[in-house]
């Protein structure tokens, strides 16, 4: 029987003191990976969508 991972409530310590140097939401940060690299956008287009969103960046 295989055994289920169960999701993980901390960050390991390495990963923790790089997120909390960010300049950004990790959520905002995320989507413009996933819009970069499913949709091949440049990061002006990027830019240019967020700032839509309301997200100076």
């Amino acid at each position: 029987m295989k055994k289920t991972k169960t999701p993980r409530t901390t960050l390991a310590p390495g990963l923790a003191k790089v997120l909390k140097r960010l300049h950004y939401p990790l959520e905002v940060i995320l989507l413009c990976v996933r819009w970069y690299v499913a949709y091949s956008l440049s990061l002006r287009n990027l830019a240019e969508m967020m700032d839509e969103r309301g997200i100076a960046v």
